[in-house]
């Protein structure tokens, strides 16, 4: 089975900004995240 990710690019993006992408990858269906 495929599972398909959200990378999230902390050093890149503040702390509101990475809890607003992460819910919309939820919302969006992908099945995890993981933080760089």
């Amino acid at each position: 089975m495929v599972r398909i990710g959200y990378t999230m690019m902390t050093e890149q993006t503040g702390p509101r900004e990475l809890v607003r992408d992460v819910v919309a990858a939820e919302k969006a269906g992908f099945d995890f995240s993981v933080t760089s």
